[in-house]
């Protein structure tokens, strides 16, 4: 089974040395990416790595993947090698919940981030979303179900944390957060991703960037609209003014009562 990217790149999620996806540049930029950036298995030569595993994929009697997205990405890399995809849960995706009207003009929109937030998982977008709500006075409201790499920053710009949870309480910590909608900020092509199941398992609307299993998933499920270019990761304000149109549709909501 592949859950992630060390077939292809020994840093095994394809981010680089900033922290952030590479965009699989080809042999000289990931060759230069190792060159300046660690990795655990000391590689230097992007084309030896992948012919060392290119000899265990294509002796394999089957390669079982999570996610399509995984299977494409892989096979661009081993033409003609076939992955079979195999989601790592049986996922029965709830409807949407209905829409409800936001109470008051000045009532935020809750947004809630699942997860243990490291970098790689969007907490620099998400503190950077924070803080322009804050300095702007935007009616959102973000909270984390969950920790992450630095709470603190994230507390000083009104971002509430729940802590570390078992996954047994996961789907009632969720709704007892009331969320209006999920974000999934994550900044590199994940491969699956529990917290989205979660969330569509509870029928919240799910809010990410288009880039790897999780847009895919959301795509497979009718969710695309609240996809945003990764491009945005560096853009706090064009984000909260995706958030801030979300929340518009609910105020007109409001207004039609």
């Amino acid at each position: 089974d592949v859950h992630d990217y060390e077939l292809i790149c020994p840093r095994i999620n394809l981010v680089n040395g900033s922290g952030r996806y590479c965009g699989e540049p080809g042999v000289e930029g990931c060759n230069t990416c190792l060159a300046g950036a660690a990795n655990d298995f000391g590689a230097r030569d992007i084309v030896e790595w992948r012919a060392g595993r290119e000899q265990l994929v294509r002796a394999a009697d089957a390669i079982w993947v999570p996610d399509a997205d995984v299977a494409e990405r892989l096979q661009r890399y081993f033409p003609g090698v076939g992955f079979s995809v195999d989601p790592h849960e049986a996922l029965n995706i709830a409807p949407l919940r209905p829409l409800t009207p936001l109470a008051g003009v000045d009532t935020p929109l809750r947004i809630v981030v699942i997860g243990a937030i490291g970098k790689i998982k969007g907490y620099e977008v998400l503190l950077a979303c924070a803080r322009d709500a804050a300095r702007r006075r935007l009616p959102l409201s973000f909270s984390v179900l969950g920790y992450s790499m630095n709470d603190t920053p994230l507390m000083n710009a009104g971002v509430t944390l729940s802590g570390r949870y078992l996954e047994t309480e996961a789907a009632q910590k969720l709704a007892a957060l009331e969320p209006h909608a999920v974000w999934l900020p994550s900044i590199w092509p994940e491969t699956y991703s529990y917290t989205l199941s979660l969330a569509l398992e509870a029928g919240y609307p799910v809010f990410a960037f288009d880039s790897g299993a999780i847009a895919r998933r959301l795509r497979d499920a009718g969710r695309s609209d609240t996809l945003m270019p990764l491009v945005l990761q560096d853009d706090p304000g064009t984000i909260n003014a995706r958030f801030l149109e979300f929340r518009a549709g609910r105020r007109t909501l409001e207004a039609m009562r």
